[in-house]
Order: C-alpha cells, then sequence, then structure tokens
C-alpha cells in the first residue's frame, strides 16, 4: 500500500466518525427516552427475594422473588472485545453493549466509576458507542473498515470523541 493510501484511509475513517457522531447526537436523545420507559418498566418488574413467609406445601405463589444473584448485570459477559466486524454486526445488542463498557472502563472511564450514578452514566455512553461502531458498519459499503480491528476503531471512537468522556 502507498504512503498517500494510509493517509487518504485515516482522513476518510476520520469523516465517517464525524457523520457517525452527527447522527448519534439525534439518536442520544430518543436513548434518553428509552431509558426512562426501561426505568418504568424495570421498576414495574421488580422483585425481591424473601420467600421465607411461604410454606413449601402452600399453593400461594410468591408474588416478587428476587433474581439479580442469578441475572446477570448489563456490563458482564461482553466477548467481542477481538472479533471481526462481521461477528460484531451479528451479534446481540447485550454483549455488544457490554463489550463496549468494557472498552470504556479501559480507557477514558477507567478509575471513575464510584457509584450508581457513575454505572448509570457509563451504560449512557456504552449505548452512544455500540450505536457509533453500527452507524460506522452501515455506512462502510466499500470494505474500508476491513484494515482496521473492531478493538481499534472502537478504541479513536472514544480517543477522539468528547462524547465519551465521563
Amino acid at each position: 500500500m502507498k504512503k498517500g493510501c494510509g493517509c487518504l484511509l485515516i482522513i476518510f475513517i476520520i469523516f465517517i466518525i464525524i457523520c457517525v457522531f452527527n447522527n448519534v447526537v439525534k439518536t442520544s436523545r430518543n436513548n434518553r427516552q428509552f431509558d426512562r420507559k426501561l426505568t418504568t418498566v424495570k421498576s414495574q418488574n421488580e422483585i425481591y427475594s424473601d420467600t421465607s413467609s411461604i410454606k413449601l406445601d402452600s399453593p400461594e405463589i410468591p408474588k416478587k422473588q428476587k433474581t439479580h444473584e442469578t441475572s446477570m448485570q448489563w456490563f458482564e459477559g461482553g466477548n467481542l472485545h477481538n472479533t471481526t466486524w462481521k461477528k460484531w454486526k451479528k451479534a446481540t445488542y447485550r454483549n455488544k453493549l457490554a463489550t463496549a463498557g468494557d472498552w470504556l472502563t479501559a480507557t477514558k472511564w477507567k478509575g471513575h466509576l464510584n457509584s450508581h450514578d457513575d454505572f448509570d452514566k457509563l451504560k449512557k455512553k456504552a449505548r452512544l458507542l455500540v450505536t457509533s461502531i453500527d452507524e460506522m458498519i452501515e455506512i462502510d459499503d466499500a470494505g474500508s473498515l476491513d484494515s482496521m480491528s473492531l478493538a481499534e476503531a472502537a478504541t479513536l471512537l472514544v480517543l477522539v470523541s468528547p462524547d465519551f468522556d465521563p
């Protein structure tokens, strides 16, 4: 590959990133609305673990049971750190979100997770990163992203954009 082609590729990737962020800012409003709806649904479905008052032979079914011990948190189980673009595209949103959270905590968010509010902020930034990567893939018709690993592109997005700051 010629030296000039490498520079053009970097400029093209930066252009894609700028285009993606313009679209992501528009969609972040929708994410906030989604967060509000999700919080409402979670609070309606909250389940508690205290079933000690229920007898084993009782036909009564506990109305609420806590499942937090067995269910995974949103930031657990991400395994797309060194994957290909194609595997990312086919992966579940939950896996993408957990992986994006890992990338953020390994870079700008290192040492900034001190409260539950910090984890809520991190989740919003992770959603933004997932959306950005997904939109980069949609925009890339020529396959230009194949020359860069997914982890490199994610790191570039996080480090270049102030949108991912804590």
